[in-house]
């Protein structure tokens, strides 16, 4: 398997560096397998005697997104793959206490239910653990969710002893700065920006106009040349295209 550029640059800075990591790039570009995989190379060399990726979600839809696509990837390495929050069942959470390995995924409101619950449960899960992935990051950033999430990596690592590597993944970011700073933030770490160079590009923009008549027969003629030339720029591309309709405005003489 040949890997994405995201995902090149993302390995080295999770396997040969010891920093916390930031990911991002456009849509579609690997960003979840850039984050993975290369942690999970890293514990198949020094395995966690607990969970070994604590992955951060905004959504629960996200998360039940991601445990698919996750349980798929690794399923021949005979990784787990768990959720939790309040729709996964008491037997299920009791299964993840007794396996105690792999990923677990969950929300910041899942992550404060435990601590405030039963936080030998946290210790339990996250003793040894050695990464936290937060997905979406820049969902977090300015509000009082990402204050949250930030109070509970603190709160968690200070209740088992240990840091986390930390990996956040967004393909949109206004700030990349503000994000290492928040990955970094009490931490013996610094954070590290995983950015391809090759997205830097200048923008296209086409602009075309056609005027549809009134006469029906000519009318259709026209429409399907814009649908032609539609199919013709869309089919197989990552475009947006905006339609606007006008009337015509009637020109005042001049004076």
């Amino acid at each position: 398997m040949k890997l994405k550029v995201t995902q090149e640059i993302a390995a080295d800075a999770i396997m040969n560096t010891d920093a916390h990591v930031l990911i991002t790039s456009q849509t579609a570009s690997g960003k979840t397998e850039a984050a993975f995989l290369p942690a999970l190379s890293l514990l198949s060399k020094k395995p966690s005697k607990s969970i070994g990726i604590l992955y951060i979600s905004p959504l629960k839809d996200l998360i039940n997104d991601q445990n698919k696509r996750l349980s798929s990837l690794l399923k021949y390495g005979n990784i787990p793959v768990f959720s939790w929050n309040g729709d996964v069942s008491g037997s299920q959470k009791q299964k993840v206490l007794e396996i105690n390995q792999g990923i677990l995924q969950m929300t910041p409101e899942s992550l404060e239910a435990m601590l405030m619950v039963n936080s030998q449960n946290a210790v339990r899960l996250f003793s040894d653990t050695q990464f936290i992935i937060i997905d979406e990051i820049h969902s977090f950033l300015g509000s009082d969710r990402g204050g949250e999430l930030f109070n509970l990596m603190v709160r968690l690592e200070r209740l088992c002893g240990r840091q986390y590597r930390r990996i956040a993944l967004s393909a949109t970011l206004a700030s990349a700065r503000s994000v290492l700073w928040y990955l970094s933030s009490q931490t013996n770490r610094k954070a590290i920006l995983c950015k391809p160079r090759d997205e830097e590009k200048d923008v296209e923009i086409y602009l075309h106009n056609y005027t549809i008549p009134h006469e029906e027969e000519v009318k259709q003629k026209v429409e399907q040349e814009w649908q032609t030339f539609l199919y013709d720029q869309l089919r197989d591309q990552k475009r947006l295209s905006f339609a606007t309709a006008g009337k015509k405005q009637n020109q005042l003489p001049m004076r």
